[in-house]
């Protein structure tokens, strides 16, 4: 564009001398001005062209500046959310690094308190098991007596046969019936060969506390079948004790009337705890 503005200058000069020296027409003179005219219109709007052009510019390289500071802010910003995150991960790491090892010792103590209690319900069990078989055997002994004068109940360690007044002694006196002699021989019968047992005999009073006949003849009865036992019948003597006990009271017209387990002998049998000791667990 530029080279064709001087061209139009030229010809305009060649023009102007054409015409001052005669050599050219009126005419073409005419056409040489338009031509001139058209070169200047041409040239000032190229002129403006380029000043939008050179606004452009400027608005593109301040744009591209302010995109270049965008994004070494976001550089910036990524570089600090990078960084966070690499320590946020040692942070986590080193939490799940202790909570695993916190897991550990955990699991390591629960498996040492399962294991003892695994140690200690195999003792349970174990004494409940023989605790069952000598419950079986009395059971087994007395099986002719009728159930309502005589009972055996278990529990966690020991077994409890209690019988009716009447079935061991002649009427009120302390000598033992045949019956009672042939009850003594079938209990020890299951019982002199356990010696992993303990046998207490209880004797309940007729009246409550306070009256020391009673009290000194259900001793006397208590003692008399346990020296029984352990002399006539053959049970060893340091598997055999005596005791008297009050036992329930019944309560007649608001005053104690008499023991509800009146001239009731009873045999508590227990396991030897020398021969069932608590194992200790480490």
């Amino acid at each position: 564009m530029i080279f064709s503005t001087l061209r139009h200058k030229i010809l305009a000069f060649l023009l102007s001398c054409g015409l001052a020296f005669g050599c050219v027409s009126k005419g073409k003179y005419y056409d040489a001005l338009q031509d001139e005219a058209a070169a200047k219109s041409e040239l000032g709007i190229s002129t403006i062209d380029l000043a939008d052009a050179r606004a452009q510019l400027l608005r593109q390289e301040a744009l591209e500046e302010g995109l270049r500071s965008t994004i070494k802010q976001l550089d910036g910003t990524v570089e600090e959310l990078t960084n966070q995150s690499r320590n946020d991960q040692k942070q986590i790491g080193a939490s799940l690094n202790k909570s695993a090892v916190e897991v550990e010792r955990y699991k390591q103590q629960l498996d040492i308190t399962n294991r003892k209690l695994g140690v200690l319900k195999s003792f349970i069990d174990k004494r409940t098991n023989r605790l069952a078989e000598v419950s079986q055997r009395l059971n087994v002994a007395v099986a002719s007596i009728p159930n309502r004068q005589v009972s055996t109940t278990q529990n966690y360690d020991v077994v409890t046969i209690r019988f009716d007044e009447g079935l061991f002694f002649q009427g009120k006196g302390d000598k033992l019936s045949d019956f009672g002699i042939g009850l003594l021989q079938k209990l020890t019968g299951a019982l002199s060969d356990q010696t992993d047992l303990l046998v207490e005999v209880v004797a309940y009073p007729t009246v409550p506390a306070g009256t020391l006949k009673s009290w000194a003849s259900a001793s006397d009865r208590a003692n008399f079948l346990a020296s029984e036992l352990a002399g006539e019948f053959g049970l060893s003597p340091k598997q055999v004790s005596a005791s008297s006990r009050q036992g329930e009271v019944i309560i007649i017209d608001g005053a104690p009337a008499e023991s509800k387990q009146r001239k009731t002998v009873e045999l508590v049998i227990r396991l030897d705890p020398t021969r069932y000791p608590v194992p200790l667990v480490d």
